[in-house]
């Protein structure tokens, strides 16, 4: 019966110690000293490993996780002027440098959210040479609704007074939310710089 006693003793010591492969001196339950590898059939070339609810691993397409979107309104072509309305309006981005999860559509010019998270938005607009003055503005909105902008008066002459405008936001983004970026001029027609240096639209998950 002792005997019994000091064995059960000895066996559940050693199932609550930590092990170590390639080290003797484990400081978790579990610690590997080296590479591991993990087989799901789903493995490749960049695949991050993802939990499930319960806690269990699989390989996971790693771009699938965060979104990385640049867009732009093209040099050359048709010229592109805002429509002089005094107001919001959209500015129209018609060409991808990159969209890894295909949320941007160059259709509707709205990016969709596919995932819920915290999203870093960054736009800019600069026009040509224009000899007037006026409030020249450019917004985030979200959902069809302005959440924040950037909006200043501008003072310009005949030969100079080239406008631009810059915003920056950390927003959070529920999955299906919407995000444009809109233009406010003073109601006279604006020609847009279409050099993708300087009239852009970008937008990555964060986290």
């Amino acid at each position: 019966m002792k005997l019994i006693t000091f064995l059960l003793i000895i066996l559940s010591s050693i199932s609550y110690a930590q092990v170590g492969i390639g080290t003797t001196n484990p400081q978790e339950q579990l610690e590997v000293n080296g590479k591991i590898r993990m087989t799901d059939g789903n493995e490749n070339t960049g695949k991050v490993m993802t939990s499930d609810a319960n806690g269990s691993a699989t390989w996971q397409d790693g771009t699938g996780n965060f979104s990385m979107i640049s867009t732009k309104i093209v040099n050359g072509g048709v010229v592109y002027n805002t429509s002089g309305t005094g107001n919001w309006e959209l500015l129209t981005f018609d060409t991808e440098d990159f969209d890894a999860n295909n949320e941007f559509d160059l259709t509707s010019k709205k990016f969709t959210a596919l995932k819920d998270g915290y999203y870093h938005i960054e736009a800019q607009y600069t026009t040509k040479i224009v000899g007037r003055t006026g409030q020249f503005g450019i917004g985030i909105f979200i959902n069809g609704t302005l959440k924040v902008e950037n909006s200043l008066n501008h003072l310009g002459t005949t030969t100079q007074g080239i406008i631009t405008r810059r915003i920056s936001k950390l927003v959070y983004l529920s999955a299906g939310n919407t995000i444009e970026i809109q233009l406010k001029d003073d109601g006279t027609i604006t020609e847009i710089d279409k050099w993708f240096g300087k009239t852009f639209f970008t937008i990555h998950r964060v986290r």
